[in-house]
């Protein structure tokens, strides 16, 4: 949770050899980072990405599960409902 409040609230941009690259801290000032700190960034950042990603992955999936099985089960009581009306009574007519 750190982490994604930092990525959040505090993004800024460094210019590098390597091309612009942000990235987010709580730092104020001018600073920089070592080769092995951007490498470091980076992965925190596509960890942080994928986490993110599959864990709404597995809500939405869960939500739709739960949403198909519940429309399934309507469908299937709307025909039992059917099942256990008795038929009409029957009518005997004199001869």
């Amino acid at each position: 949770m750190n982490y994604y409040g930092c990525s959040t609230f505090f993004m800024h941009t460094h210019q590098t050899p390597f091309g612009p690259i942000t990235h987010s801290h709580p730092f104020k000032g001018a600073h920089s980072h070592t080769t092995s700190a951007y490498v470091t960034i980076s992965l925190l950042t596509k960890a942080l990405f994928f986490t993110t990603f599959t864990a709404f992955a597995a809500i939405f999936l869960c939500i739709i599960g739960k949403l198909t099985v519940t429309i399934h089960l309507l469908h299937t009581l709307k025909h039992l409902q059917h099942i256990f009306l008795r038929g009409p009574p029957l009518a005997i007519e004199p001869f």
